[in-house]
C-alpha cells in the first residue's frame, strides 16, 4: 500500500466529497426505472461513488425534480 509524507495510505487522505448521498433508503425503482426514494435514475445512483461534487450537484438538482412531492 502506497504512503506518503503523511504516514496514511492515499485512501484515507482523500478528501471526501461534501455532497450527501440523497439516498433514503426506500431503493425501489419505479417503471420508468427511477428510485422512488431519492428521484435518482438508475444510471445516477451507479454514477454517484465516482461524480465530482459538481455532477453530484446536478445529480440531486435533477432528482429533487422528478420526485415526487408528498
Amino acid at each position: 500500500m502506497e504512503r506518503t509524507g503523511s504516514g496514511l495510505p492515499q485512501f484515507q487522505r482523500a478528501k471526501l466529497s461534501e455532497i450527501p448521498s440523497p439516498c433514503t433508503g426506500i431503493c425501489t425503482l419505479n417503471p420508468e426505472r427511477i428510485c422512488i426514494g431519492c428521484g435518482r435514475t438508475l444510471s445516477e445512483i451507479g454514477e454517484w461513488i465516482s461524480a465530482s461534487d459538481e455532477q453530484k450537484r446536478e445529480i440531486v438538482a435533477a432528482a429533487c425534480k422528478r420526485k415526487p412531492r408528498s
